[in-house]
């Protein structure tokens, strides 16, 4: 899943923006929601089409193995499986791309913006159907290989994907944490009976709230194959969605509080850092700038005053850093409680809607953390030599292109 940002549309016609395969279209919202405001607009895009349709990543069945108590054997036969299942979600996956084109060439040369969103809908629903029974059949085969005791615990597992592909359209920060992958990050291999007992708990509440969700409004029905007529019914779908949202992200605080007391103290600090991370990821996923302060510390030509400086850099980034990005998560969380924030399904991805200025305090917060980003960055590359600054420029477009082909060829995760 990617999270895409769209800037913000002003004026009297405010707009939605319905994201398929990196297929974009402006849809124009009917009159009701035509009033001087500020709209911002981002997608969660999950290619594949629509809820449910992520493929179960290599890391989900590693996950699952722990879970089952597989033996070598069985998790070899497993991710066998796994690849099978990943081969012919690819292909289906290149079938929507190949339609999705033919349409938006079909569309573009008729003008014919109706008859686009039709095929977007039912391409949609057509790989959405696919990969629903591609996992079917993927978890009955891994069922299959499983002993009558590991059978007992699969439905562990059935919760676990539960989690994973409600986490996709996540409309408020933290409802996409997993407390399952958080102490994987922090402490794998760490068991306890307090603790299973308290995943136990926190598994059946985060299952009890994920399946009383209500879906998100579907995008289609208005004219042109808009956004729905009834205005009034997708408020109060996204407000329901909200608060649903609300009480994910309550109930995974609530009970990562408990959990995080039942580790060892030295796993303490990673388990509040991870959960952080998952819950907001724009905030706490690991900048640019870190991984540029990682690739000069592993340069091997740095002297012993070099090597001194890019500690101290990092070291102060960190420290300044983490000040700010508390300001920042605070400043999301205090907007999501104003409310006045949405979602709703289109095009097979999640389309996140704010009305209205954003707060002053989530502005400044955001734009420190650009300024103390882009002040590390110089610091560091005065510090390095010609010669050792093409090679970090070097270390940074190979991880760049590192990242772009993991994204396309993305395995769900």
């Amino acid at each position: 899943m990617r999270d895409l940002s769209f800037g913000r549309v002003t004026g009297r016609a405010c707009a939605a923006v319905v994201l398929v395969c990196g297929l974009a279209a402006g849809v124009l919202v009917p009159g009701a929601l035509a009033q001087e405001q500020r709209i911002v607009t981002s997608g969660r895009v999950s290619i594949g089409g629509g809820s449910g349709a992520g493929a179960i990543s290599r890391a989900s069945v590693e996950r699952y193995a722990v879970m089952l108590g597989l033996d070598e054997t069985q998790l070899a036969a497993a991710l066998t499986m796994h690849e099978g299942y990943m081969a012919q979600m690819k292909e289906a996956r290149a079938e929507l791309r190949r339609g999705m084109e033919e349409a938006r060439r079909a569309a573009e040369e008729a003008d014919d913006r109706g008859g686009l969103m039709e095929s977007i809908n039912k391409a949609s629903s057509t790989m959405r159907t696919t990969s629903q029974a591609l996992e079917r059949t993927f978890m009955d085969d891994l069922r299959a290989i499983l002993t009558e005791a590991q059978s007992e615990r699969f439905v562990r597992v059935e919760r676990a994907r539960r989690r994973e592909v409600a986490a996709r359209e996540a409309t408020v920060s933290g409802e996409d944490v997993d407390l399952g992958r958080v102490i994987a990050v922090a402490a794998p291999g760490f068991a306890a009976p307090e603790l299973a007992e308290a995943m136990d708990s926190y598994e059946l509440e985060l299952d009890r709230l994920i399946q009383a969700r209500p879906e998100p409004m579907a995008m289609g029905g208005g004219p042109g194959g808009g956004m729905p007529i009834d205005i009034e019914k997708m408020q109060a779908t996204m407000k329901e969605r909200s608060e649903a949202g609300k009480k994910i992200a309550e109930a995974n605080d609530r009970h990562a509080r408990k959990i995080e007391a039942l580790l060892p103290e030295e796993a303490r600090a990673a388990f509040r850092r991870e959960f952080d991370r998952q819950a907001f990821p724009r905030v706490f996923r690991e900048p640019a700038v870190m991984k540029d302060m990682a690739a000069a510390a592993a340069l091997d030509d740095l002297t012993p005053e070099q090597r001194t400086q890019v500690a101290e850099i990092r070291d102060s980034y960190e420290r300044d850093a983490r000040v700010i990005n508390e300001r920042w998560s605070n400043a999301i969380r205090e907007q999501e409680s104003a409310g006045g924030s949405g979602a709703f399904a289109g095009g097979g991805g999640i389309v996140m809607i704010s009305s209205g200025d954003e707060p002053e305090a989530l502005v400044e917060a955001r734009k420190a953390r650009r300024e103390l980003d882009e002040k590390t960055k110089e610091r560091l590359e005065s510090a390095m030599s010609e010669k050792q600054r093409e090679r970090l420029k070097k270390a940074r477009e190979d991880r760049a292109a590192k990242e772009r082909e993991a994204e396309s060829g993305g395995d769900g995760e």
